[in-house]
């Protein structure tokens, strides 16, 4: 079954190869290209030309800043065009053209094991210029180019044909490269200042002062053409700092033209991908509203990530080492707003993807953050301002919030000191400004960590490597009961604790979105969130054969189960945002049942009715009194949308994606009936016409949609 396109309209999206940190994004009518390389640090807004020529007139796509600089060009409008688009494919179809994109979203498996990893980070993208000319008995000319602006004109544009015997296009120095095959009489490079004037001739002109430029390709009467062409994007030598590496596809390609020729020589292997997994991924998510943001979460994930390799990285900088011996690769996503490089205190947004499709991924991040982010971490307990019993209490291990910002990776945890016994990552020592102390979100990035840890381990059938990590696990479990109390007999489940570190009360990854949902100790999100890190410890333990930690994640998690029932109001058949404080705000939470998401996912909570009864008897009830129309409930019936509160404005459409799949697979609750219109509103503002940002990455929550996985 070949997955169809859905039917969308116009907006920016981003396109991208995995790996390479690049992509362009386009879209909007009048609002051009954007050619970004972050790898190399550049991004560049052109106009993207594409064009048929039939007789004197000449149509073309709407993607350009100024139609006024193409005086002789009739722009099509958008009504003109049919955009369809799936998880690998954005086609942008008019009588006569169409321009398609193909972006398959290659695995990455572990390099150690797979060996070639060419075709998974070939920097960049397939793409098919189709032409119809079988309906006139007139010649077409069509032309795919870029028009750049004469401030960029360092380095210049240059002719592919000076550097390569089988591509024409152009190229913008060694940082990226528009190509396709060289046919004689059929396609052939332009680069000009007056573009209108030289399609209409036979001889194409190269001018190499130009900043404009691209590929003319000829069509005879009565015939159609579908040319393949590919964007690719090269970045030479080191390219990231802290952790000195190179791009991993160095390794395959000297050049962006061996990148192109690559592509363009594997194109049905490409196309065979794509289609595999589109009817793959359609089937397994039908409906075209999380379809449409799926796709639109994908790309912008792919234009985030990076792959390079080390051939010397740092030694261990703690005591959970060791760290890798010779060249190393090593998987980065960076944040496109705050540029965090591995934000640990969301990863678990991304994991369902990870897990689905780069098991070696999460594998890699937690290796990394094992080896050299990782510290011991001390605690402040809310009832007395140094700490119970007047002392800072040790709390065993966690990591910094994030690895690094940008290209930099962050210089690593401080061994221990005699003036200092306490290891702590340098990031977080340096964290004197507001959002980048890693120490204010310990207790998330610790939760976080269990999810990737155990969510590997149950997945990627790697026992060795999970046998392996077995004593990380205990410290993460140890670090969990010492946030809850440091004497055992007072342990009730919930997590209180904040770290040493952290300039006032810990935060959550939803500090963002309400006050009510800021604080981590004593949040319902946070104790759900405990409660899953020990069923998901729980099961992790059983199949490694530590039962004796495996009883006490088991008694952890049914004293938070047992918190959380007592926790319920009756009156108001709902819980409290926060356990420690229940009577401070009568507000209902639904983003509380977020962290029920990834569990969910892995099966895990299938049996949650049977085993822990009377947590699923009060977070049904609870759910049951959030699902109402507001403000009584979270449902804004007239938007439509979904409230994370009852008591506040729908904000950040993304973080109700889990909530909605946990709804429906936990609870049953069928959104589609119960919601009217919540997807397509969800699938609409996610679509936004402006920005030349990829979209929150947090939506890459729709990939529980990919896989209903059972351990």
């Amino acid at each position: 079954m070949t997955a169809p396109l859905q039917s969308v309209p116009l907006f920016q999206t981003s396109h991208a190869p995995v790996g390479a940190w690049a992509s362009l994004v386009f879209g909007t009518p009048g609002r051009g290209v954007c050619i970004r390389n972050d790898t190399a640090g550049t991004a560049l807004e052109a106009d993207l030309l594409i064009a048929l020529r039939r007789g004197n007139q000449v149509s073309a796509f709407p993607f350009v800043r100024s139609p006024g600089d193409f005086p002789d060009w009739q722009f099509l409008s958008p009504a003109a065009i049919a955009r369809g688009l799936s998880a690998c494919t954005d086609e942008y179809a008019a009588p006569g053209i169409t321009f398609r994109l193909l972006a398959p979203h290659a695995a990455l498996p572990n390099p150690k094991r797979a060996g070639n990893l060419q075709f998974a980070t070939a920097p960049g993208i397939l793409m098919e210029l189709q032409i119809d000319n079988t309906g006139s008995d007139d010649p077409a000319t069509a032309f795919l180019g870029l028009a750049l602006p004469p401030a960029a004109s360092a380095p210049p544009l240059r002719p592919v044909d000076w550097t390569s015997k089988t591509l024409c296009g152009i190229a913008h120095g060694g940082q990226w490269i528009l190509a396709a095959p060289a046919i004689k009489n059929e396609t052939a490079t332009l680069q000009t200042r007056a573009l209108a004037s030289a399609l209409a001739t036979p001889e194409m002109p190269l001018d190499p002062s130009a900043t404009a430029g691209g590929i003319v390709i000829k069509i005879p009467p009565r015939s159609s053409r579908t040319i393949p062409l590919v964007f690719a994007w090269y970045a030479h030598g080191p390219v990231t700092q802290g952790i000195d590496a190179r791009c991993m596809y160095t390794n395959y390609f000297p050049r962006m033209e061996a990148v192109a020729n690559f592509l363009l020589q594997n194109a049905a292997r490409v196309r065979e991908s794509c289609d595999g997994f589109d009817s793959r991924a359609f089937a397994a998510c039908a409906d075209p509203h999380k379809f449409r943001i799926l796709a639109q979460a994908l790309r912008s994930y792919d234009a985030s990530t990076q792959v390079v390799e080390s051939p010397n990285p740092p030694a261990s900088a703690t005591p959970h080492g060791p760290a890798a011996a010779g060249p190393a690769a090593f998987f980065a996503s960076i944040d496109p707003v705050d540029h965090r490089r591995n934000p640990l205190d969301t990863i678990a947004d991304r994991l369902p993807w990870d897990l689905f499709r780069n098991p070696w991924v999460v594998r890699n991040l937690f290796d990394l953050a094992t080896t050299h982010y990782a510290y011991y971490d001390r605690l402040r307990f809310p009832d007395t301002a140094a700490g119970v019993g007047g002392d800072l209490i040790p709390t065993g291990i966690s990591f910094a919030r994030d690895l690094g910002c940008g290209s930099a990776y962050a210089p690593g945890s401080i061994p221990a000191q005699q003036a200092d016994p306490a290891a702590r990552s340098a990031f977080d020592a340096a964290g004197a400004s507001p959002g980048w102390s890693g120490g204010r979100y310990s207790t998330e990035v610790l939760l976080n960590s269990i999810y990737m840890l155990t969510g590997y381990a149950l997945l990627a059938q790697d026992t060795p490597w999970a046998k392996t990590r077995l004593p990380f696990a205990r410290e993460l479990l140890a670090g969990l009961e010492n946030r809850d109390h440091p004497d055992p007999n007072q342990r009730t489940g919930i997590l209180k604790a904040d770290s040493a570190l952290a300039d006032g009360p810990e935060q959550t990854s939803f500090a963002g979105e309400s006050p009510l949902l800021a604080n981590a100790h004593g949040s319902l999100s946070v104790a759900l969130k405990t409660f899953c890190a020990n069923l998901l410890l729980t099961t992790y333990f059983q199949n490694n054969n530590d039962l004796h930690s495996a009883d006490y994640s088991y008694a952890f998690a049914r004293k938070t189960a047992a918190a959380i029932a007592a926790a319920f109001n009756p009156e108001t058949q709902s819980l409290p945002a926060n356990l420690l404080s229940p009577g401070n705000s009568p507000a209902l939470v639904l983003a509380a049942l977020e962290p029920l998401a990834l569990p969910t996912w892995l099966g895990l909570t299938s049996t949650l009715a049977e085993y822990f009864p009377e947590l699923y008897s009060v977070l049904s009830a609870h759910v049951q009194t959030c699902i109402k129309p507001a403000p009584q409930g979270c449902f804004d019936a007239a938007a439509p949308a979904l409230r994370l509160i009852n008591t506040a404005a729908p904000n950040a459409p993304e973080r109700i994606i889990p909530v909605l799949f946990v709804l429906e697979r936990l609870f049953q609750i069928n959104p589609e009936t119960q919601f009217p219109g919540l997807w397509k509103s969800l699938a609409d503002s996610l679509e936004r016409p402006a920005a030349h940002l990829p979209i929150n990455l947090q939506s890459l929550a729709a990939a529980l949609y990919l896989k209903p996985a059972a351990v």
